[in-house]
């Protein structure tokens, strides 16, 4: 969240990957050419400051290479990468008769294991701390009030920077807020509300477009939609093979199911300027053609993973320790949310009522 996307922190490899290899002051490095790092010493616990310290990697400039994380202590469940290579990703909810119950199994084994792992710092892994790190930077450059852009979860983070330190804001925007009551008594109920509304500026756009813009294109958007519902059902039953690429050195294979076709489809709703021209195209390929390898390119092709089919390290490599992991958001989440029920009936209550 504090960092920025950074391939390098501008040390050697020895040094690079030793927690306490921190500073009180930013000694900014020069690293990859064009940037230069540093890592910045807060307190763990600010009830606490004089105890544990936790390092937060910074750059100046924003980096165009893929997601590194660099920031300490690092929330991670799982004890390296070939171990987490293990834990498949969740699925949608409705894929299955038992997908629901899957995902809660899921999420319980997740639980169990950030509990069984945690070195005493998971707990101080909260937007709370994390405002009071960013004043703790603004003024480590010699500032005394913030500047910010903020979108989704940054809009609680801005929020709650806005409420702790409102005499410490210069300049600050937040985009797509999210409820922030919502948030954090963990229903997350608002932020669905206007999904509906969203896909049907997807659809009513296709049929404005034209079929030389939009390549799903139909006399109306309920024609739209029905091809799309007919496509979900088929997938339910008849997932699709895909290759790319396949007698190359770096061959690509999957097969498209409904899991796939929900989260991309809702991957594209996040940014519709950029990504529905494209989505259009890539379900109209899987309808007319059963050809799914533009989907599939949209479904990995933002995830930050390391090259498919290269086998991890089982210790893990230097880069390894860096690598982008959701742990961190749902660490986040959970200390900033009230308990969320383990019990089956009231998640699905509570999944019903969304």
């Amino acid at each position: 969240m504090l960092y920025r996307k950074i391939p390098s922190i501008g040390l050697s490899s020895s040094e690079r990957n030793k927690p306490d290899q921190f500073f009180d002051t930013l000694d900014w490095t020069p690293c990859n050419t064009d940037f230069e790092c540093a890592r910045f010493k807060t307190p763990l616990d600010y009830k606490n400051p004089d105890a544990a310290s936790t390092s937060i990697a910074l750059i100046r400039l924003p980096a165009l290479v893929p997601r590194v994380a660099r920031s300490l202590p690092r929330a991670s469940f799982f004890l390296n990468q070939a171990e987490r290579a293990q834990f498949p990703p969740q699925i949608s909810l409705n894929a299955s008769q038992d997908a629901f119950g899957r995902s809660i199994a899921n999420d319980l084994v997740r639980s169990t294991l950030a509990g069984a792992r945690d070195d005493g710092s998971l707990r101080f892994l909260n937007t709370e701390s994390t405002a009071r790190d960013m004043l703790k930077i603004v003024e480590a450059h010699g500032q005394e009030k913030l500047q910010y852009w903020g979108f989704s979860y940054g809009t609680i983070l801005g929020s709650t920077f806005a409420a702790m330190f409102p005499d410490k804001i210069e300049r600050m925007v937040i985009d797509g807020v999210l409820d922030a009551e919502d948030y954090y008594s963990a229903e997350y109920r608002t932020p669905f509300l206007d999904i509906d509304k969203t896909w049907e500026t997807f659809l009513d756009g296709c049929v404005a477009a034209g079929p030389n813009a939009c390549a799903l294109h139909s006399q109306n958007a309920t024609a739209i939609q029905a091809k799309l519902d007919a496509l979900e059902r088929r997938l339910l039953t008849h997932p699709v093979p895909t290759l790319v690429n396949i007698n190359s050195s770096t061959p690509e294979y999957h097969t498209i199911d409904y899991s796939i076709l929900r989260l991309t489809m809702w991957n594209a709703l996040y940014t519709p300027y950029k990504s529905f021209q494209k989505l259009a195209s890539a379900l109209d390929d899987l309808i007319s053609r059963g050809d799914g390898a533009a989907l599939y390119a949209m479904s990995v092709g933002n995830s930050g993973s390391p090259p498919l089919y290269e086998c991890p390290q089982a210790n893990g490599s230097a880069e390894d320790q860096f690598a982008p992991v959701m742990d961190a958001g749902i660490a986040v989440a959970c200390n900033d949310g009230k308990r969320v029920s383990a019990d089956y009936k009231d998640l699905r209550e509570h999944h019903e009522a969304q």
